[in-house]
């Protein structure tokens, strides 16, 4: 039977907690991987064997629903961290370390802040779009 642990409720963490379901965004894309090949892939190192598609269906749709985390993952999660902290490790190294070579790559997410040149566009391209938007409605 798989352990599932709910997500804290909002604003009862302890300082310095990170929440499951944010372990396994960073995890993911440490990996580059999509978070639910993340979810096979951890079982396939957790229980040494491909997981059903239904079952990992079920498990991954109570996590994207109710945030709940099976304990599987957020050890495997903790160990792709650790890795990526105490080692300089190259996206295609780290991949290969636990096995996510033969996934599907998945390209880094763009860094969208104001300061970056994707983030200025962006807040830029939503400006023109609410002036169009006011224009129009006039």
């Amino acid at each position: 039977m798989m352990t599932l642990r709910p997500a804290a409720p909002q604003g009862c963490a302890p300082p310095g907690y990170e929440p499951d379901s944010d372990l396994t965004a960073r995890a993911a894309e440490a990996l580059r991987i999509s978070e639910f090949d993340l979810f096979r892939l951890a079982y396939r190192t957790w229980h040494g064997e491909d997981p059903e598609t239904q079952r990992i269906e079920k498990v991954f749709a109570a996590y994207l629903f109710n945030q709940t985390v099976p304990s599987w993952l957020r050890h495997f999660c903790r160990d792709v961290l650790a890795q990526t902290w105490t080692e300089a490790w190259e996206g295609t190294r780290l991949r290969a370390y636990f096995g996510a070579d033969n996934l599907r790559y998945r390209e880094p997410l763009p860094d969208l802040t104001a300061k970056s040149p994707a983030g200025r566009f962006v807040r830029e391209f939503a400006y023109c779009g609410l002036l169009i938007l006011f224009l129009v409605a006039i």
